[in-house]
């Protein structure tokens, strides 16, 4: 992959692990970014994060009923 995307998803994984519902939080396995899936897991849950917070529904999840 290529560093600067790793390091921008390391930096938001930080974020989300501080400051993000504990649903959202990247598993410590996640936050190794071995492959290219554990890359879009980090960045979709800061997109899910983002919307929460987009629509004041931060932190009343999961939202993953459907």
């Amino acid at each position: 992959m290529v560093p600067a995307l790793v390091s921008r998803v390391r930096q938001i994984g930080e974020e989300l692990r501080r400051g993000g519902p504990a649903y959202l939080q990247p598993g410590a396995q996640g936050l190794l970014l071995a492959t290219p899936g554990d890359c879009l897991e980090v960045i979709e849950k800061a997109v899910n994060w983002e919307a929460e917070k987009l629509y004041g529904v931060e932190g009343f999840g999961p939202f993953d009923e459907f």
